[in-house]
Order: C-alpha cells, then structure tokens, then sequence
C-alpha cells in the first residue's frame, strides 16, 4: 500500500451549509470538505477587480489571438462597470475575449465591441425619452433570465421552469436578449 498525501479544493456557487440543511448535499461530504474555507464575493460585488482584471484578459488575448487592442474607452470601461456580472470572472474573461477577437490594430475597445446585452445595459428605472416600453423592458428581462440561468448552472430547462416560462419561449427570449 502506498500512502499519499492529497488536498481537495472545492468551489460552488451556492451556501453549502444551506444545501446541507436543506437535505440537498451530503452533510458527511460538506464537514470532510468545509476544513478550510475561503469566501470570494461575486465580481459585481468588488467593483474594483471588473477594470484590472479586464486589462489583465486583454493583455492575454493580445498575445494569445496575434491582436493589439490598447485598453477600452472611457464609456465602455463605465458599461462594465454597471454590468450585473451573474458569470463573475468567467463571463468578464468571455467579453473581453470576443472585444479582443473583433477588434481592429492598436484600437481602443468600445462599447460597440461588448456584447449587445450589456450595450443597452442601463440602470433600471432610468427611463430614457423617446425609448418604448418594449425597449426599456427588456433591461430587466434580461436580467432576470441570465440570473436564473445562473442559479440553475446554465440549464435552460430548470431556469425556465423557475420563472414558470415554457422552455421553447424561454430560449427563444434569452437568445434574442442576448442572455446565452
């Protein structure tokens, strides 16, 4: 027999302890893993990680893509800034990996370089003359259907049925609001 000496490192995006009380994860499997805990608040909730890490990504993609992006304008840095962030850092890395692929030599990336969902982000409740119903909506919409995506692991079937949304129309609404 030959002994070996192993460390497990687990991450979720849920409160384990809850699961645990809700019978839905092991409690053996959660006090065997739960020796050492680190806590990391979701991207929207350290503001002052979204801009350095997106220069971090952009500098990687540079090298990784044969591209020469040189940063992101004032207007798309404040987009990013407001954005909600339900994928974290993964879904920051992914904007900025497709801004990286579109852009053109030695240029600043714009808003027209962020993914259409986050160009029309703006804060609820900031009506905007001239803009319809329709239009204003769809903000909130979209935020509510990348939340349940989120929380439900990107399964549109489970997502669809917490929002009491048939699955077909839910998939349908999140591709043409740009939430997948």
């Amino acid at each position: 027999m030959k002994r070996v000496d192993v460390r497990v490192v687990v991450a979720s995006n849920r409160a384990l302890s809850d699961e645990v009380e809700k019978g839905r994860f092991r409690a053996d499997l959660y006090y065997r893993l739960n020796s050492f805990l680190v806590e990391v608040p979701p991207l929207r909730e350290r503001e002052e990680d979204i801009l350095p890490l997106a220069r971090t990504f952009i500098d990687t993609f540079n090298k990784a893509l044969g591209k020469s992006a040189s940063g992101f304008t004032d207007e798309a840095q404040a987009t990013m800034l407001k954005w909600r962030w339900s994928g974290n850092v993964r879904e920051l890395r992914n904007v900025v990996e497709r801004a990286v692929l579109l852009s053109g030599p030695m240029e600043a990336l714009g808003r027209d370089r962020l993914p259409r969902a986050m160009q029309g982000s703006a804060p609820v409740g900031s009506a905007k003359k001239g803009k319809s119903l329709k239009a204003q909506l769809e903000h909130p919409e979209r935020t509510l259907i990348a939340e349940a995506l989120e929380r439900n692991g990107g399964v549109l079937r489970r997502a669809a049925k917490e929002l009491d949304v048939d699955p077909q129309t839910f998939a349908r609404r999140a591709r043409k609001l740009g939430a997948l």
